[in-house]
């Protein structure tokens, strides 16, 4: 009961922040029209004309192996969104312990499993919840297919889920300012998501772009869209698991009890 009470409690924290809330859905969403209205809008003007034609394969296909464009972006942008909330998770926790609200919590008789399981079981669930409304409306609004079966899409999101927050908890971990720590993880939300070539599609990001969360993802969501199986993406939820679990072990280590509230 007290990990529920926990995990509640830190996901009414989030959710009562409505203009953050409506912020992360509604930013991937409108970025997501207007990807589609300028190839929307580009194909119609090149239409007759061959003179252009190579033009609109580049700006249609935009070097991708998988699907079509509002695939790709539509994996991409979801995959930097649910780290990006991750981030605001991570510094609401850095909040609470500038706040003393950490303080609060070690004084009644709770073992520090609970407390961080608790904490990270409510920003998780946020973070789910989110996730899983973005991809409802990007199905409905833009036709994005994400696969023939949606417990894998749920399973992939349960992964990415798990390592956004886990990075989130280990940054918040490593500072005790909330702002501080918001500008280091937005740099590094933006240097993985271009790394991972969610900008940007480029051959040369191949390489480093394995060391980046994004990939990982965004990866196994464009294998589900092309049709395939649980089996296809196994790596990269093996691999999402060994990263989430590594920081997680990391963050655990660093918030000893007599730190939370330093």
């Amino acid at each position: 009961m007290v990990l529920i009470r926990l995990a509640v409690k830190n996901a009414k924290a989030i959710l009562s922040n409505y203009l953050i809330i409506a912020f992360i859905i509604l930013m991937p969403i409108m970025q997501l029209y207007m990807i589609k209205l300028i190839t929307d809008n580009a194909a119609a003007a090149a239409a007759g004309m061959d003179a252009y034609q190579g033009f609109v394969d580049i700006v249609l296909t935009s070097k991708v192996n998988y699907g079509n464009l509002m695939e790709v972006y539509s994996s991409g942008i979801l995959v930097q969104f649910i780290l990006l909330t991750g981030m605001i998770a991570g510094s609401m926790m850095i909040t609470e312990r500038e706040q003393k609200t950490m303080l609060r919590l070690c004084s009644v008789p709770i073992s520090k499993l609970k407390l961080l399981s608790g904490m990270l079981l409510g920003h998780s669930a946020v973070l789910f919840i989110i996730t899983s409304v973005i991809i409802l409306i990007t199905r409905v609004a833009f036709d994005v297919s994400w696969g023939s079966s949606w417990i894998n899409v749920l399973l992939v999101t349960v992964f990415a889920v798990f390592s956004a927050a886990a990075m989130a908890f280990l940054i918040s971990g490593l500072f005790r300012s909330s702002k501080v720590a918001g500008g280091v993880m937005s740099m590094v939300v933006i240097g993985m998501t271009f790394m991972s070539g969610g900008i940007i599609q480029s051959d040369s990001l191949d390489v480093v772009s394995n060391f980046t969360i994004n990939k990982w993802i965004s990866e196994a969501y464009l294998s589900l869209m092309q049709g395939n199986g649980l089996e296809s993406i196994a790596v990269n939820l093996l691999v999402l698991a060994a990263i989430g679990g590594t920081m997680m072990l990391i963050a655990s280590m660093i918030y000893r009890r007599e730190n939370l509230y330093e």
